[in-house]
C-alpha cells in the first residue's frame, strides 16, 4: 500500500504490506517517519567537540546519551574520555561534558584507548560499561560505578571484565 509522508518541505514515499500485518507496521513506521521528517539537524546534541558511539538510556524523566569524546587534534582516532548529555524534552539538552576519563578511572588501560560504552542505573547506582585498550595491546570491557552520572566514577573491579581481540563495544 503506497503512502506518502511529508513535513511540508520533504516527502517520502513508502510501501507497506496489505495483508493486515503491514497496517500495524505501517502505522508505527508512519508515525516514526513523520517525526523523522521534521528533524532537520539544526539542534545537534553536541556542538563543541567530536563525539562517537552514542548510547541512550532513560532514567525517570531524563533521557541520557553517553558517548566517547574524540580528540580534535588527533590524526585518526584517539579518545581519552567519555561525555554525557541529557534532556527531559528532546529539545533542550544539557551538556555535562567529559565526566569520565581512561587515565583517572582505568589506570591499567592506555590513556587514549577509550572506545564505545553503555551505561545503566540500578538500585540507585550508575554502572558504565566501556571498551578500552589495555596497556599491552588487547582490548577489554571494563565497568565503572558512580552514585551520580557526573561522577566521580570508580573502576568497579580493578581490571577488565573480559579481554581479547575486538572488544570495542560492550553493547
Amino acid at each position: 500500500v503506497p503512502r506518502s509522508l511529508t513535513d511540508g518541505k520533504r516527502s517520502v514515499k513508502v510501501e507497506f504490506a496489505a495483508d493486515g500485518t503491514g497496517d500495524a507496521v505501517g502505522a508505527v513506521f508512519g508515525v516514526w517517519m513523520r517525526r523523522a521528517l521534521v528533524i532537520d539537524g539544526s539542534n545537534p546534541l553536541v556542538k563543541t567537540r567530536y563525539t562517537a558511539d552514542p548510547a541512550g538510556y532513560v532514567d525517570g524523566d531524563w533521557f541520557y546519551v553517553f558517548m566517547g569524546h574524540d580528540d580534535d587534534k588527533a590524526k585518526g582516532y584517539r579518545m581519552y574520555d567519555w561525555s554525557v548529555v541529557r534532556t527531559r524534552d528532546m529539545e533542550t539538552w544539557e551538556d555535562l561534558g567529559a565526566v569520565m576519563s581512561v587515565r583517572e578511572t582505568f589506570p591499567w588501560a592506555k590513556p587514549e584507548g577509550a572506545w564505545a560504552s553503555q551505561a545503566i542505573r540500578r538500585d540507585g547506582k550508575w554502572y558504565w560499561y566501556v571498551a578500552v585498550f589495555r596497556k599491552g595491546g588487547k582490548t577489554g570491557v571494563a565497568v565503572a560505578t558512580a552514585d551520580d552520572v557526573r561522577g566521580p566514577w570508580k573502576d568497579a573491579v580493578g581490571g577488565p571484565l573480559a579481554e581479547g581481540n575486538g572488544f570495542i563495544d560492550p553493547s
